[in-house]
């Protein structure tokens, strides 16, 4: 069997790192007692060397010096809890070659241990921290991690702590430390290891180089530590390597507590440094430290190994759970980038979708695949970039991998004062079956990003771009600074003023629902809304058509003006009349039989509202702000577009921690009504807070997945049969207040101007009620063939 053994080229040919790497897990040593103790060679003390590097090319350890890290006593309260320890969720039962350990992960181990282990574990820990300093400082100078020392001063090392027992046997048992390994092709992970005999004696400890093949041994005083190198990579992206392997003798009578802290120590990506790659009945070929190549390609980019080895992580279409999951890849493994759109893509599928553990509670249900959904890019498979970029050949991928480190990382289960996620990882794709549309990657909250808005074919918006930042996983829901001019705001609050009206709801566009009081008009013609609307297509990577648009809905909100949350797509709830048969909208569900159903929102904001107006999310629990405080009543989340009177007016009160996105002029949110799966999506229930002082003017436009034939059909029939377009026009002297009257409440739809009407979409017997300077001037009751025009006031 050919075994592979690595050493990475830091300073010159001859200052050899002796660490291995290997994608599976098995050590490549020989039995641990192969060795006796008496003729290893002496492991090197860091005190007898000038430079960190030098201790560590002799056979990947060394013992450092110092301070005593933990004493008997609390050493030997430590191996007491070893009694009860399967008890406890961290506990690893001994076998023939490893002793019992308690394994600790994550920043709080309370619950993880026994308290005297726990104890044990800190001590010793904090004691270790304050030795790793002058260590990383030392192994920043070198190439490959010139940016260590910056990055691990917040600090960025990563670990884990084993407390381990070796029980007095004439047995010697081996500690395989293997622990999740650098996420970005670029680390380094070390483990160090402090000994102490219950007895007080000095501990013998052996270790393995793995370059030179050799064990070494060194006895261990209470202050000593013993420091072991993993392996820089190449490993696989985001895979587990080998950290250290190491053995302590014991005797008859001494039992020996060890404690061992691993640390993930994380630098730049520098692909310029070189690795020796030694087979051990083959020559040493030179590559890039990424790690060799899994196949030849022919493909004229792909020519280098350097090329060859570049890894990317292809991801399923920017969904919450998408952001956890990927396949890792090499872009040189395939002929052509067709090829890999359909494996990457197919890959990526089978590890995200039907996987409730990427969804839970507070996601909803597991993503689903469209039922003419296909990976093929001849059905109109893509793949784009964390950035939104459109991807399309290998060498695209390559440049990728070159140019961009990953944006998604891990969340962080590691011993560290940053509980932040790592953000450095391959660089992710993607990928976006056929038939449904891009969606942008959440990622993590808080998460920034910025997109370019020209369109390539007119040159439109050149130089203008946007800020996208992640305001919650889900629902999806963006903050796109920058979006549009403060002369574009202008022009569409002035174009639009005169022609407001009462706001509609509905399929048909019912006028006078009192969850909705704003008024608006529609505005689908001006040169400043087709300039908006083109952008906003841009952003969502969408080729733009009118029959994927409803138009830009310019909206005015008055002082205490609202829109109860609600969801932009249509359902049988929502979609007027008596539900989708009756509104022969029965294709409304785009992940079946292709429906057409709004995809995303894009809500501008055209001006700072003084106080009040924010749009508000009720349903989520992945923003910033929230901390686990109450917000919609048990269960809404499982009736769509439902939500109580009570739970809607809670979450625009300041008190509550609802997610509530805050006016800015030129801003927009996006939000999406669809999933990455092209799900419908009810936690995308939004809606407009009661304006509490000054006035909001914004404006929405609603994309289609597909072009909405289909809709306009169904609302030419719903109109047809119970649907009433009526102007109400004012001829008398003083302005006139148009309220509809639902039973006793009375909702204020606007004011007439002297000479001026509205127009309203409504229904058969539904009634409204005219006053002017409070005096009630007439009740109108809508019905079937009556006179189009209501004339008030005259």
């Amino acid at each position: 069997m050919r075994r592979l053994l690595i050493g990475v080229v830091l300073a010159s040919a001859s200052a050899l790192w002796p660490f291995s790497s290997s994608e599976k897990q098995d050590p490549p040593t020989p039995h641990p007692d192969a060795v006796p103790v008496a003729q290893q060679t002496a492991l090197p003390r860091l005190s007898n060397y000038d430079a960190v590097d030098e201790a560590f090319a002799e056979g990947g350890a060394l013992v450092d010096e110092g301070e005593i890290v933990l004493d008997v006593d609390t050493a030997s309260k430590a191996a007491a809890g070893f009694v009860s320890g399967e008890q406890w969720p961290s506990y690893v039962a001994a076998t023939d070659v490893e002793p019992a350990a308690f394994v600790l992960k994550g920043t709080n181990w309370s619950d993880q241990a026994p308290e005297s282990v726990v104890k044990a574990a800190r001590v010793a820990s904090q004691a270790l921290e304050k030795r790793k300093e002058a260590l990383t400082k030392a192994l920043a100078k070198k190439p490959g991690l010139s940016q260590l020392e910056k990055r691990t001063s917040k600090p960025r090392i990563f670990g884990e702590v084993h407390v381990a027992l070796h029980e007095a046997s004439s047995k010697t048992k081996r500690c395989f430390a293997v622990g999740e390994g650098d996420r970005d092709v670029d680390g380094v992970a070390l483990t160090a290891v402090h000994a102490i005999s219950l007895s007080g004696a000095p501990v013998t400890v052996s270790s393995f180089g793995s370059k030179s093949q050799q064990w070494r041994a060194a006895e261990l005083a209470p202050s000593d530590v013993f420091i072991e190198g993993g392996a820089p990579l190449p490993i696989l992206t985001n895979g587990r390597l080998q950290a250290s392997s190491h053995k302590v003798v014991t005797e008859e009578s001494n039992d020996i507590l060890t404690i061992a802290v691993l640390w993930y120590m994380d630098g730049d990506l520098e692909p310029v440094n070189t690795v020796e790659w030694q087979t051990t009945d083959g020559p040493i070929i030179k590559i890039d430290k990424y790690g060799p190549p899994a196949y030849p390609s022919n493909l004229q980019e792909c020519s280098t190994l350097e090329a060859r080895s570049l890894r990317i992580r292809a991801r399923l279409n920017g969904d919450f759970g998408s952001a956890y999951v990927g396949h890792a890849t090499r872009p040189c493994d395939y002929d052509t980038f067709d090829d890999f759109l359909e494996v990457a893509c197919e890959k990526a599928s089978v590890e995200t979708i039907g996987r409730s553990d990427l969804a839970g509670d507070a996601t909803g249900s597991a993503l689903s695949k469209a039922d003419e959904a296909t990976c093929l890019a001849a059905d109109g498979a893509r793949a784009f970039d964390a950035r939104g970029n459109r991807l399309r050949s290998i060498d695209d991928l390559l440049r990728l991998a070159r140019s961009q480190p990953g944006v998604v990382g891990y969340p962080a289960h590691f011993i560290t004062n940053d509980n932040s996620w790592d953000s450095r990882a391959a660089a992710d794709v993607w990928v976006v079956p056929a038939t449904v549309h891009f969606v942008w990657p959440t990622v993590r909250t808080g998460h920034v990003t910025r997109t370019e808005l020209r369109d390539e074919i007119t040159g439109a918006d050149a130089g203008h771009s946007s800020v996208i930042t992640t305001l919650s996983m889900r629902p999806q829901v963006f903050r796109i600074s920058q979006f549009m001019l403060e002369h574009e705001c202008e022009a569409i609050i002035e174009r639009n003023r005169p022609r407001i009206k009462p706001s509609e709801v509905g399929l048909v566009g019912r006028a006078g629902d009192r969850t909705r009081t704003s008024t608006n008009a529609w505005d689908t013609s001006s040169p400043t809304a087709r300039d908006v609307i083109g952008r906003a297509f841009r952003l969502l990577k969408i080729d733009a058509q009118r029959k994927l648009e409803d138009g830009l809905q310019v909206l005015h909100y008055d002082k205490t003006q609202w829109y109860k949350p609600h969801v932009d797509y249509f359902t049988q709830r929502n979609a007027g009349g008596g539900g989708a048969d009756e509104d022969a909208f029965s294709n409304a569900v785009p992940i079946e039989r292709n429906g057409t159903n709004r995809f995303a929102t894009v809500f501008l904001y055209l001006n700072d509202a003084a106080k009040g107006g924010e749009t508000v999310f009720p349903l989520s629990d992945t923003h910033s702000t929230y901390n686990g405080g109450r917000l919609t009543t048990p269960g809404t989340n499982r009736t769509v577009g439902f939500i109580r009177d009570s739970d809607a007016a809670w979450v625009c009160n300041g008190e509550s921690e609802a997610l509530r996105v805050v006016p800015r002029t030129g801003d927009s949110v996006l939000f999406y009504s669809q999933r990455g799966d092209a799900s419908l999506d009810g936690y995308s229930l939004h809606g407009s807070c009661p304006m509490i002082e000054g006035e909001k003017w914004a404006a929405n436009l609603w994309v289609w997945n597909r072009p909405r034939d289909e809709i306009d059909r169904a609302k030419s029939k719903a109109r047809g049969s119970n649907g009433l377009s009526v102007v109400f026009k004012n001829t008398g002297s003083d302005e006139v207040e148009l309220f509809w009257a639902d039973g006793s409440d009375l909702a204020l739809q606007g004011k007439i101007a002297p000479g001026q009407s509205v127009d309203v979409n409504t229904y058969a017997s539904h009634r409204f009620v005219a006053k002017a300077k409070g005096v009630d001037l007439g009740s109108y009751v809508m019905k079937r063939g009556m006179d189009p025009v209501v004339r008030i006031g005259g």
